[in-house]
């Protein structure tokens, strides 16, 4: 009878150890959902649709440096640019301040949890928001440009060197700001359409840049505080 009774007890104890850890647990896995960035229900080595913006057409989408914290995505469409602030499952109108609808090319500042800097191009000019998308406010170009549907690039160093880059279509090269978009200047490339723009990982220390173009292929540019120095062109296929 007495060992019947301890028998119990223990079975009693083991169970409760284990409910306790069981509870701890699924404690520890709510809490882990809680603090991880939204990914939208993204699937697991596949891709799932998100169902998107309403805005037609997805042009460009941008995601925020500071993902893990803010789960932000910026969208660029013909009906202009959406917002998500979780990670894509829900999306609002981003729009406010821009003066047509067709987005074609997002880009945040790398410093944009402090500084909530975005720039993007529109089929009516490159427009700049400093309060994370909320408004957006036109860039005077200063007659150097007037295409706006290729990308938009900031650099890696923006906090520091307030660089901007934009592509030109109908082959007019590059055009850059170091004021943050104040003013601007024609960078190269002159004779060719710029479809990409893309800085090196290790900007700080190589100051490297590259650009693809429609029939020039990629081109290569490596910065120094007095002067830049056009590499030779890397192929002649077309890139996109």
């Amino acid at each position: 009878m007495v060992m019947g009774q301890r028998g119990a007890i223990q079975s009693a104890e083991i169970i409760s150890v284990i409910s306790k850890r069981i509870i701890i647990l699924v404690f520890l896995i709510i809490i882990s959902m809680i603090l991880m960035p939204s990914t939208g229900m993204a699937g697991i080595d596949s891709w799932t649709q998100l169902g998107g913006p309403g805005g037609g057409k997805i042009n460009a989408v941008a995601v925020s440096p500071d993902f893990v914290a803010d789960s932000t995505i910026l969208a660029g469409t013909n009906a202009g640019i959406f917002k998500s602030t979780d990670g894509g499952i829900s999306w609002n109108s981003s729009s406010n301040g821009l003066e047509s609808p067709g987005t074609y090319a997002l880009a945040f500042s790398p410093d944009f949890a402090s500084d909530s800097t975005v720039f993007v191009g529109t089929s009516s000019g490159i427009f700049k928001s400093t309060d994370g998308g909320a408004s957006w406010s036109v860039l005077n170009l200063g007659g150097v440009s007037n295409n706006y549907d290729s990308p938009v690039t900031v650099s890696p160093n923006y906090v520091a060197d307030q660089t901007v880059l934009v592509g030109q279509t109908y082959d007019k090269g590059v055009i850059k700001s170091t004021d943050g978009g104040v003013s601007w200047s024609q960078y190269g490339l002159n004779g060719y359409r710029v479809n990409a723009i893309a800085y090196s990982p290790n900007y700080a220390h190589d100051y490297t840049l590259y650009a693809g173009t429609s029939a020039g292929g990629v081109f290569a540019i490596t910065e120094t505080p007095a002067c830049t120095r056009p590499s030779l062109n890397l192929s002649n296929s077309r890139v996109y």
